[in-house]
């Protein structure tokens, strides 16, 4: 006996297609090809529009990406940080709070550390990435074990903080729970390198 099959019209090439009744509520597409083009519709006209912390121009967004989002580009992310984390204004980091010298000395060290990072990342990415995960803001960071911020707080040298013992690959959700923590003791990154 044959199953009982509805038919449906595809919202994407307009063929129509068979389902069985479990199906009719959820399916929307007649093929994968015309599932991903459906998705990436979705997305598009799933944004919706922010306002940016530093600039307040109007930018959009998918609405699943917004309850992270304050700021249109990283460049604005970046100019608001630079006021907002000197001296008293400074709301991160505990108990640490920047003069403007020593905010410039932290971007000058967090800069130097991610370009020795990336480097170093190049070089192994087989061993530090071996399923090859792509990197992105929303898909897998380039994570220190030992953090770049307790780095520049304990004057840990550069070259230690980007050793290649140091670097992992982290799921963004993983990395932003984990925040500015380290995961190891500074002994233990001392004792990875020769």
């Amino acid at each position: 006996m044959k199953s009982i099959r509805i038919k449906l019209i595809c919202n994407i090439c307009e063929k129509e297609y068979e389902v069985i009744p479990s199906r009719v509520k959820k399916s929307k597409t007649c093929s994968r090809e015309c599932a991903q083009k459906y998705a990436g519709r979705m997305q598009k006209t799933n944004k919706i529009k922010l306002e940016c912390l530093n600039c307040n121009k109007k930018y959009s967004i998918i609405k699943s990406h917004s309850h992270n989002s304050k700021f249109c580009s990283i460049e604005c992310k970046a100019e608001y940080q630079k006021d907002s984390q000197k001296g008293k204004n400074n709301t991160n980091f505990g108990n640490y709070k920047y003069t403007e010298e020593e905010y410039e000395k932290w971007i000058d060290y967090k800069k130097a550390v991610r370009s020795k990072s990336y480097r170093i990342y190049r070089k192994f990415k087989e061993k530090i990435n071996p399923f090859n995960l792509k990197l992105g803001r929303w898909t897998y960071h380039l994570d220190h074990r030992y953090s770049i911020h307790d780095g520049f707080h304990n004057k840990v040298p550069v070259s230690l903080i980007a050793n290649l013992k140091n670097l992992q690959i982290l799921s963004y959700t993983e990395n932003l729970r984990k925040g500015t923590k380290s995961e190891i003791e500074l002994c233990e990154l001392a004792a990875t390198t020769p």
